[in-house]
């Protein structure tokens, strides 16, 4: 039976996502035992050191079994990883078996979950700071786990779009809901400080880091409008996607979620060649795509007939 354009879309989607994620574990400070190691933040940061320090209870636990591993082999351990993400990609790219596509499917699920718990440590599921959209909770690795979902599900596409968009809906007023709670920090010239602070020494290019700067300052002297600001936009994302059938909407979606991405996330950090994954905004709009272009394409239909009746 053949796949629905909308499913075939998404699952190229993810077989670049890991190809991506494959060439960023590739890159060679990744492969430093020191990346995963306990050395102080000055000579080189620590991906699980700090993932370990900001995780709490059971994911605590997972993070410092997977340092461990890490440690002792750290160059069979991530090309293992890089080999598995490569084979993901391939077959989600290439693969025209069905048993075999679903069985790559189970697997990207499997190591998303995975990669969630004992490399994301559930992306600070159990901490009050750091559990806001700005901070990239709750991970990447819980999108990849989503993507591979709905590409297994068996249900009718329209209904996975309306699934997708009620929990893009939940999730953009959930993290607006954090963002304003006093806990997280973020009405603070500290707490705007760590959003826009960490970024600006990502080996970005200057003229991608100047702005960041520059807009960082100014949030470091209005930390409470800053945040409201912050807010309102997590505010309107969610409304976008609950008036996903004007066209405009997805062009304002689009748009917060590149200042984000560029803005608080670096680019994910991919400039530093100390990246994992490519941050949790690309992951967002992806989804945004599957649910946004039937809704377009209906509202251009609407409108052609009622030119066409008008005529």
């Amino acid at each position: 039976m053949a796949m629905h354009p909308k499913m075939r879309a998404l699952r190229l989607w993810l077989a670049w996502l890991w190809l991506a994620d494959a060439v960023l574990e590739a890159m060679p400070g990744v492969w430093s035992k020191a990346f995963y190691g306990h050395l102080p933040h000055t000579l080189m940061p620590s991906m699980l050191t700090e993932t370990l320090e900001s995780s709490h209870g059971v994911f605590r636990v997972a993070v410092a079994m997977m340092q461990s591993l890490w440690n002792r082999a750290p160059y069979a351990a991530n090309g293992s990883l890089v080999c598995v993400e490569l084979l993901l990609a391939l077959s989600l790219g290439f693969s025209t078996s069905c048993r075999l596509t679903r069985t790559t499917l189970w697997v990207s699920f499997v190591l998303s979950v995975a990669i969630w718990v004992f490399g994301e440590g559930g992306g600070g599921l159990l901490s009050l700071q750091g559990t806001t959209y700005y901070a990239a909770f709750p991970g990447g690795a819980p999108f990849y786990a989503i993507l591979s979902y709905l590409l297994l599900s068996k249900k009718p596409v329209a209904m996975l779009q309306q699934g997708v968009a009620w929990l893009l809906i939940a999730y953009f007023g959930s993290m607006a809901v954090l963002q304003m709670l006093p806990g997280t920090g973020y009405w603070t010239v500290v707490g705007q400080q760590n959003i826009y602070g960490n970024t600006v020494y990502s080996s970005l290019p200057t003229i991608l880091s100047n702005p960041i700067a520059a807009y960082g300052e100014w949030a470091g002297l209005h930390p409470v409008f800053a945040n409201v600001l912050l807010i309102l936009l997590l505010l309107l994302a969610g409304g976008c996607v609950l008036y996903r059938r004007r066209i405009f909407s997805f062009y304002i979606f689009a748009a917060i979620l590149l200042w984000t991405w560029w803005f608080a996330f670096a680019f994910g950090g991919i400039f530093t060649g100390l990246s994992t994954d490519v941050g949790t905004p690309p992951l967002l709009f992806i989804l945004g795509l599957f649910i946004w272009r039937g809704e377009l394409l209906k509202s251009e239909h609407h409108s052609a007939q009622s030119t066409k009746a008008k005529g």
